[in-house]
């Protein structure tokens, strides 16, 4: 009796791959590097593959080259990449160093032409331009970049400045990005470890005014914070007629002012009151600034600044005034039980040393009162038994006994001057950005710092390993892609899902309002497939998709994505 032959399985890894494809596939990335950068026909694949392969080897939590091709054994690269013959194997790190190099010098050029194409097929319009920078950390020694550099613009220098990683230890390059409104990421490239931001955002403030035609972002307003406002800067933005919006230090003279004005305003402007009931209120008035510059006559220029009061902003300053004042208190009776165990010689010098240590202690919210008194103390006797009849000596020494009274800085009606924040712009055209405008746009510089939160987790890109700075400035063409396409996945996701109502499926069962990309492709990780050789035919079983997975295709506007890898079974 014969017996069928066992039939060959071979297991595959699915994911959120198809979804990402989809996007790519929109976005051409893979024909834009391929007709940039071409590759020399032996090679065996392409610019545009390896690049493919480096974001999806990323969206799967790895950036490290030399792990790559071990990160995609388990996928169907050939039927993802839509080319016959592929494998992970051809992703090794010599394929992928070299596409990085090819890269190296072309990565503006290159994302110009994918984020104008995706302007184009996906209705973006860019209305605010949020800019701000973080620090990625590096390992290993770095060199100032040879060879390509006598051609081409020097990459990036390593170097150890400020960290906000808290790793001064270690060399960093500097991480700048653009993003829009809807978390559109415009720009973004690494910059020299101890560049000054200020430098690098009126760099980057004149590249984007050359840019705005091609964005068809004309009028787009530029978003940036404090440690970003200074007189040059805002120079440099009513020169290029750029309009620009950012925090005013507290170091600035007239912060001061403007919120003095505001306190003396009878009945302050509402602007906005959140859903938490949160309010906020202030009214814009124009100033005239003084621009020096080395080199050039002094001029004016006219600016709008608002100071903005907000309730949460002064609950939060009146939580932390009384953390301080607990803790200052703490530190005052500790001192005041050290000063009441002192003696003084006389009324004067305990009066002065009082006043000394007082200035030294350098209380902020209580006031001290001591009024020295003097004590009678029997003085010490010397050896052998005291003489009969014979009365003991006295001394009279001083003391203090200092007793405090808190004294809480906040106004007893009105504002509280500490919930204040003061906002600049070199729009003083009320028509084009009203007052509340003008917090609405400030309120969504979050937007950047999305953005950043992903590029510094864990599964992202930091620390980078990669040895030559060349190289890390051709990687950061892979991160601004990474986070175009997740940006991309969450506009579409939550306009359909606010077109449609309701929740949809969120990463642990749960549901959400605000759904984010990553949380979606989270919720298709575990999606598995299986392919059952049965006489010369493959036949492909898609495991694990369920109807949550359906829906978050459905409000993509890509309901069939899945259903080309395969039969779906439930």
């Amino acid at each position: 009796m014969s017996h069928p032959a066992t039939p060959e399985v071979r297991h595959e890894y699915v994911g959120g791959i198809p979804l990402l494809m989809a996007y790519i596939d929109r976005l051409q990335i893979k024909s834009i590097v391929d007709q940039g950068v071409p590759a020399a026909p032996q090679a065996g694949v392409s610019h545009g593959e390896c690049v493919l392969a480096l974001l999806v080897a990323l969206f799967l939590g790895e950036h490290r080259l030399y792990q790559v091709d071990k990160r995609l054994q388990d996928i169907d690269v050939a039927r993802f990449f839509q080319r016959e013959g592929l494998t992970a194997s051809d992703f090794h790190d010599e394929h992928l160093g070299w596409t990085l190099d090819a890269l190296f010098g072309n990565t503006s050029k290159l994302y110009a032409a994918i984020i104008s194409l995706a302007i184009r097929t996906f209705g973006l319009k860019i209305k605010r331009l949020h800019a701000d920078f973080t620090t990625i950390v590096l390992y290993g020694a770095y060199s100032r970049a040879g060879g390509l550099t006598d051609l081409l613009e020097p990459p990036p220098v390593p170097a150890r400045g400020f960290s906000k990683d808290h790793r001064p230890d270690l060399l960093q390059l500097l991480w700048g990005m653009v993003m829009s409104q809807e978390g559109i990421p415009v720009m973004g490239n690494f910059e020299n470890g101890n560049a000054a931001e200020t430098e690098l955002f009126r760099k980057n403030m004149t590249s984007l005014a050359g840019m705005l035609d091609d964005l068809r972002a004309e009028g787009a307003v530029m978003v940036g914070d404090s440690k970003l406002c200074t007189i040059p800067t805002m120079a440099q933005a009513a020169d290029l007629q750029m309009p620009i919006l950012t925090l005013v230090p507290e170091t600035w003279n007239f912060r001061q002012e403007a919120i003095e004005a505001a306190l003396k305003a009878k009945d302050l402007p509402l602007l906005m009151v959140t859903t938490e009931k949160e309010e906020y209120r202030g009214q814009s008035h124009q100033i005239q600034v003084l621009i020096e510059e080395d080199g050039k006559p002094c001029r004016t220029t006219r600016l709008r600044v608002m100071a903005v009061h907000s309730t949460q902003l002064a609950k939060q300053k009146a939580e932390s005034r009384c953390r301080a004042m607990e803790k200052e208190r703490e530190r005052l009776d500790k001192w005041a039980q050290r000063m009441a165990k002192r003696e003084f010689a006389c009324e004067a010098d305990a009066r002065r040393v009082l006043d000394h240590e007082w200035k030294a202690a350098k209380a902020e919210f209580h006031t001290m009162e001591a009024i020295p008194f003097s004590v009678e103390r029997s003085e010490k006797r010397g050896r052998g038994r005291p003489a009969q009849g014979a009365v003991p000596k006295t001394q009279i020494v001083w003391m203090v006994q200092p007793t405090f009274t808190a004294v809480d800085p906040r106004p007893q009606e009105g504002l509280d001057p500490a919930g204040f924040f003061v906002l600049l712009t070199t729009v003083t055209d009320h028509r084009r950005m009203s007052d509340t405008d003008m917090l609405e746009i400030y309120k969504d510089q979050k937007t950047v710092e999305i953005g950043f939160h992903w590029l510094k987790s864990p599964m992202a890109i930091s620390p980078i390993f990669l040895k030559k700075t060349e190289r890390i400035q051709s990687i950061g063409l892979i991160f601004l892609l990474a986070l175009l396409i997740g940006a991309l996945i969450q506009r579409d996701l939550r306009k359909g899902l606010g077109k449609r109502g309701g929740t949809v499926a969120y990463f642990g069962g749960k549901r959400t309002e605000v759904p984010t990309w990553n949380s979606a492709l989270a919720l298709f990780s575990a999606i598995r497939a299986t392919w059952i050789k049965v006489g010369d035919d493959w036949h492909r079983v898609l495991h694990l998709f369920d109807p949550d997975h359906q829906e978050i295709l459905d409000l993509l506007g890509i309901p069939k994505t899945y259903e080309k890898t395969g039969h779906v079974y439930n």
